[in-house]
């Protein structure tokens, strides 16, 4: 009676245990599938993240040293719109501005990179999935419940002209 007994426990627990690993495979993107027609926006999105996500609260200290001249022709010369629900960081911010922010890795402009690209690199959907629309020459994506970053399409690629957190933070 007691093998019987343990066998179904087994036989039980194994189920949780592959349920449980099954449902966290759904939720976890092991390949970005970039729609047609998008890749000079997820370029853009790839060339800032993590090469791996550091774990325990956000530091925008620990992201990485990107490189600047490339992140450079994603940044229009009149600057990039930032805005965000919490009402923290909002304003356009200047070419130069964001270029010398993100080479002296502080400041706000290097902080929301560090903090979006943080979340990019998180590889699960409720994070960091992607959305992609087009309406002319300007393209959107929304990164999950945290982001939308609007470009603006050119024949040579895109700009960065906005980039909204859309995430309400607590009191």
């Amino acid at each position: 009676m007691k093998s019987i007994r343990n066998y179904v426990f087994g036989f039980i627990i194994g189920i949780i245990c592959f349920a449980n690993s099954s449902a966290a495979e759904n939720y976890r993107i092991d390949q970005r599938i970039t729609p047609s027609g998008f890749e000079a926006e997820a370029a853009f999105l790839e060339s800032v993240k993590w090469p791996k996500k550091e774990h325990g609260a956000f530091d925008a200290n620990k992201a990485p040293h990107w490189n600047i001249d490339e992140l450079a022709k994603y940044i229009p010369s009149a600057g990039i719109v930032f805005e965000d629900v919490n009402q923290k960081n909002k304003g356009t911010i200047s070419h130069e501005e964001i270029l010398q922010s993100l080479k002296d890795r502080k400041g706000k402009p290097f902080k929301i990179f560090a903090h979006f690209s943080s979340i990019y690199s998180i590889p699960f959907k409720q994070y960091s999935s992607l959305t992609f629309e087009i309406n002319g020459d300007v393209s959107t994506v929304k990164m999950a419940n945290w982001y939308i970053f609007t470009f603006h399409r050119k024949a040579d690629g895109v700009e960065l002209i906005r980039c909204e957190y859309i995430t309400p933070e607590g009191d």
